[in-house]
């Protein structure tokens, strides 16, 4: 191991007035050695200090060397050269402070002759720092320069080498007493690194580093000049002797930091200097590359009048003659605006002034990536300022090519982001965030896949949090086409990914000023193309400014996407999705009644055209409001969905999907009122066409939830309507399966979180489906609607209601009409409806009502098969009067939790039912069985289902659960067979799990013994509590199923099912009264009798558990 170490000797002060400081000793150290490792070390002498009135004197040079070259098996050859210029003296009182000594070279090489070796070099070069000056009208010495600066390591046998490379400017001397400061020190460094890494299998890694010099502080005068930097890289390794086989390089740019313009004695001072700039290009050639070009552009100096801009920032990055994978990347970061360091404007911040990013390859990858920011801007102070401003995004390009066959992929990725604005204090406004506009920048060529990314992100608004407008968010807007025939012939398909972020607005404060407007979010993307295409664009809104004491408050940015995807003879897929921002809050003092910021809204359009297959998926969420604090005040509403559309068409698989969410309300605190859920409504938004294939549309709505409140009034939720239809008897080809959904789903009410008051209601959900003139085919429909859920507080609000109409007509048809109905202190209604014509198939009606305590919910449920028209209708709700009948076609009815006098009407017409419930019962609900056959002269099928489900874990207490049947009666001509079963199972019990068990079975083949079955008939179904273990959801299950044929036929019977236990047992499953009553008819195989104590009766008690 082998070391140098020279260190040049300082020169003398000066002795006398006006006397200059003498010049530091230079310093040169030099190695040459065949030992595993070489160090050398030079650093020249510091200059001496001027007298009063005289300069300083100017650093020592250094120059360092270190060659090592030998066999080192296994083991690493290390050279190492670092050279730093010496100090710059100080001056004297008016005297100039000294340069920093210059660095002439420092150079490490390192050969490794050995196989599966190391070889490794270091060069650093360092220019001295200039002294300071003192007094005005002198300046602090200027940074050294450091030059020749180079680092080599090879290995003849393929294994691993690195080489690194430092060249860093001298910084600038700090100016006192009123002198400037001095400027920092420029770095250029060309091909700073170089070696290879001994054929293939050997990686190589170079890494060279170009770093400007700060400017120097003035205290008074004026802030020293940053220096600027930059960096280039030719490297054709490939033409090395022996070149290795994968290559990883990094070449970086740092601009200096602008020099500080501080405060003389009397408080006076200036702007802080300019960051320096920064530029790195470089080119590669090798068979496997990894390599980054990277431009950081210096900060501005702060400065007490203000701060300087940051530095600019330019990069370019080529790999080319690739065999194998090539990624290159380009990254460019501006430098930061200086901040002010009393009143003045913060400075903006520096330019990205252009990023190119190209790679060619052959081997499986070739990726062009591009990462640009713009620079921040800084902090402005005082009433009249603002911060600096955020740099818009700059220009980039990507650019990828492969020449490798259909296996290989071409990519190119474009990532742009402006730069934030400043913070503004002390009634400074903050300053504007940059705008990122991004277009057509990303392109390749390949024979295999092509994939191109554009994302950009507008920056954020400054806050203004002491009086002062907030700055306002940057627009984002993302637009590329593509037409892969044109540029790319050859490709086998080219996916496109496109998208971004609005900046938010910063916070304002104080009466008559506003809160910073937010950035909106706008993605396009469109390709087209022989072979396989798609687009993805997402889009997302910035948030409104939050408004302090009085500032006007700002809504949410707004967000759109739209996409499109041609293919001529292969797969389009276009989708996306757009976020609407989210409003800004409204807090602190005088806020009266204000209302916060509303939600952004949220739109967009796919559209694919496939000659195979072809979807488009279109999903749209809108922004929440902003929340409020305060008394009287109110939550933002929340954001509305604008236009949206999906269209599809192709020949194979098509499908066309769209879903949109309205904007919650915002939330009120310290007795705030909760903001509106934005309601939505959607109307054949999808549009499909599959020319005989399979085709797709679903569309999907939901309503945005109340905002809650803490002592005012919690929002109700908004309502949501889905409406589709289609039909296909104009089409001259009619597809060959249609699968057609329809949803939509109110909102949840807010809750109330303070002491008193009450949850709000939640919103409805409507949902209808008509689909028609399908022949030939299968059409599979699904109609779904929700109830929002009522708001916990401490009286629970309503929930809301949910309406499910399907309506279909085809050869073979399957729909489905399915509501549930939002829970809350009473849930709302859930119905649906499901009628269709077809020579074959099934219709099935579903409601389902949830609860809010032990019951969890009921349902009913219907199903029909199809032999020619059917209808069937279920209902179902928790809390109030006891249904009526349907009496048009098959349906079921069921009402959880009824009230008095309904079930008083069913006691006074059945006695055997009054004497084992009237007294001492808890009840659970009601409902009605209507088993009409809705066929013609074939025979049909109907089965109704209703379902209870129980919270095992709220249970208090339970009886015997007791099955009361009563007016049991013939629809039409009755039925052939009927059967009627109850089953209870249990659901959620992971770690205790109860088998299924069938509690009562029964069948029938006349309507006569029907009728005197379920009339006024009570079943003991045993205690079902004795073997439970309190965990779990308990669901109890009646089936009625009717076979017949004739339209109309069929049979209907009514049901009470409770528990009859000590007068002094707690309600089972809460509600004032609690008997549950099912009408309608269907029964099953066998009859478990009351009176008969069996295993049966025993395993049924593990179902009721508690």
């Amino acid at each position: 191991m082998g070391k140098v170490q020279i260190v040049g000797k300082r020169g003398a002060n000066g002795s006398g007035k006006g006397a200059d400081g003498k010049v530091g000793a230079s310093a040169v150290a030099t190695i040459a050695d065949d030992d595993e490792t070489g160090t050398a070390i030079a650093t020249g002498g510091q200059g001496g200090r001027g007298a009063a009135g005289g300069d300083g004197g100017k650093g020592g040079s250094a120059r360092a060397g270190a060659v090592v070259d030998g066999i080192f098996p296994a083991a690493i050859a290390y050279a190492s050269a670092t050279a730093t210029g010496g100090l710059g003296g100080n001056g004297g009182a008016g005297g100039n402070g000294g340069d920093g000594g210059a660095v002439t070279g420092a150079r490490a090489v390192s050969t490794n002759r050995a196989a599966d070796g190391l070889a490794q070099a270091g060069a650093y070069g360092i220019g001295g720092d200039g002294g300071a000056g003192n007094g005005k009208g002198a300046h602090g010495g200027n940074g050294g320069f450091a030059s020749g600066v180079f680092a080599s390591a090879t290995i003849l046998s393929p294994g691993e080498v690195l080489a690194t490379a430092y060249q860093i400017g001298g910084n600038g001397g700090a100016g006192r007493g009123g002198a400037n400061g001095g400027n920092g020190a420029e770095s250029r460094l060309v091909n700073g690194v170089g070696g290879s890494a001994g054929g293939r299998g050997g990686v190589g890694t170079y890494e060279q580093y170009a770093i400007g010099g700060n400017g120097g502080a003035s205290e008074g005068g004026t802030a020293g000049a940053a220096g600027n930097a930059s960096v280039r890289l030719a490297m054709y390794d490939m033409a090395q002797a022996h070149p290795g086989e994968k290559v990883q390089s990094a070449s970086v740019a740092q601009g200096g930091d602008g020099g500080d313009a501080l405060a003389d004695t009397a408080g006076a001072g200036g702007v802080g200097a300019t960051g320096g700039s920064a530029d790195a290009s470089v080119q590669v050639s090798a068979s496997t590359m990894v390599i980054f070009s990277v431009a950081n552009g210096g900060k501005g100096g702060n400065g007490v009048a203000g701060g300087g801009r940051g530095g600019d920032g330019a990069a370019r990055v080529v790999g080319n003659q690739g065999t194998e994978p090539v990624t290159v990347n380009a990254v460019v970061e501006a430098g930061a605006g200086g901040d002010a360091l009393n009143k003045g404007n913060g400075g903006d911040g520096g330019r990205a002034l252009y990023s190119q990013a190209e790679a060619q390859g052959a081997g499986f990858v070739a990726s062009a990536v591009v990462d640009t920011r713009g620079g921040d801007g800084g902090v402005g102070v005082g009433t009249g300022s603002h911060g600096g401003n955020g740099t818009d995004a700059g220009p980039a390009y990507a650019y990828a090519v492969n020449t490798r066959y259909a296996s290989g992929s071409a990519n190119a990725y474009v990532d742009l982001r402006a730069g934030n604005g400043g913070a503004g204090l002390n009634g400074a406004d903050g300053g504007n965030g940059g705008r990122a506009i991004v277009t057509d920048m990303p392109r390749a060529v390949s024979r295999g896949s092509i994939g191109l990314d554009q994302f950009g992100y507008g920056g954020n608004g400054g806050s203004a949090v002491e009086g002062g407008n907030g700055g306002d968010g940057g627009e984002m807007r993302s637009t590329l086409s593509f037409d892969v025939d044109r540029v790319s012939p050859y490709a086998q398909s080219t996916s496109l990914r496109v998208g971004g972020f609005g900046g938010n607005g910063g916070a304002g404060s104080g009466s008559n000023k506003a809160a910073g407007k937010a950035g909106n979010a706008t993605g396009v993307a469109s390709v087209t193309g022989t072979t396989s295409v798609d687009t993805l664009v997402n889009t997302f809104a910035g948030a409104g400014g939050e408004a302090a004491d009085g500032a006007k408050v700002a809504a949410g940015g707004n967000a759109s996407s739209t996409g499109s995807a041609t293919s001529r003879s292969g797969i389009a897929v276009a989708e996306g999705a757009a976020y609407g921002g989210v409003g800004g809050a409204l807090v602190g003092t005088g806020v009266g009644t204000g209302v916060a910021g509303k939600g952004g809204s949220a739109s967009g359009s796919s559209t694919a055209t496939g000659g195979t297959n072809a979807i488009a998926s279109i999903q749209a969420y809108a922004g929440a409001g902003g929340d409020a604090y305060g008394a009287g005040a109110r939550g933002g509403a929340g954001g509305t969905v604008g236009r949206l559309t999906a269209v599809a068409e192709g020949n194979g698989i098509v499908a066309s999907r769209v879903s949109a969410v309205g904007g919650d309300g915002g939330d009120g605190y310290q007795g705030a009122h909760g903001g509106a859920g934005a309601g939505v409504t959607l109307r054949n938004v999808g549009v499909g066409v599959a020319h005989g294939g399979a085709l797709e549309l679903s569309q999907i709505a939901g309503a945005g939830a109340g905002g809650s409140s803490e002592g005012g009034q919690a929002a109700r939720g908004a309502n949501a309507s889905s409406q589709l239809t289609y039909d296909e008897s104009t089409l001259a080809t009619p597809s060959k399966t249609l699968t057609l959904s329809v949803g939509a789903a109110g909102g949840a009410g807010g809750d109330q979180l303070g002491d008193s008051g009450s949850g709000a209601n939640g919103g409805t959900g409507a949902a209808s489906g008509a689909f028609g003139g399908h022949g030939g085919g299968t059409l599979t429909g699904t109609v779904t609607a929700y109830g929002g859920n009522g708001g916990n507080g401490p009286v629970v609000g309503l929930g809301g209601a949910a309406t499910a109409t399907g309506k279909a007509t085809g050869d073979v048809v399957f729909l489905d009409s399915i509501a549930t109905a939002g829970s809350g202190r009473l849930s709302g209604q859930a119905t649906a409806v499901a009628e269709a014509t077809a020579t074959s198939g099934q219709v099935d009606a579903h409601a389902i009502a949830r609860g809010n305590g032990a019951l969890a919910s009921v349902s009913g449920e219907v199903e029909a098969a199809l032999s020619g028209h059917a209808l069937v209708a279920a209902s179902a709700g928790i809390g109030g009067t006891v249904p009526s009948p349907t009496k048009t076609g098959a349906g079921i009815t069921v009402q959880g939790d009824p009230n008095a006098a309904g079930l008083a009407a069913i006691y006074a017409r059945n006695d055997a039912i009054e004497g084992a419930f009237a007294k001492d019962s808890e009840a659970v609900a009601t409902a009605i069985i209507e088993s009409r056959n809705p066929g013609g002269a074939e025979l049909g099928t109907v089965t109704s289902t209703f379902q209870i489900r129980v919270n095992v874990g709220a249970l208090d207490a339970m009886g015997e659960t007791t099955l009361g049947m009563f007016n049991g009666h013939a629809l039409g001509k009755g039925f052939d067979t009927l059967a009627f079963t109850v089953v209870a199972g249990d659901e959620d019990d992971y770690f205790n799990p109860v088998d299924e068990v069938t509690l009562l079975s029964q069948r029938f083949g006349d309507a006569k013994a029907a009728d005197a079955y379920f009339a006024d008939h009570v079943i003991d179904l045993g205690n079902l509590l004795a073997q439970t273990n309190r965990v779990g959801t308990l669901v109890l299950t009646v089936t009625m199923t009717t076979t017949g044929s004739g339209s109309g036929n069929g049979y209907a019977a009514s049901l009470l099912l409770g528990d009859i236990g000590d007068s002094g047992v707690d309600p089972v499953f809460g509600g004032d009264t609690g008997p549950f009553a099912v009408s309608g008819g269907t029964a099953d195989d066998h009859l478990v009798p009351s009176w008969v104590t069996s295993p049966v009766q025993a395993h049924a008690a593990d179902y009721w558990l508690a």
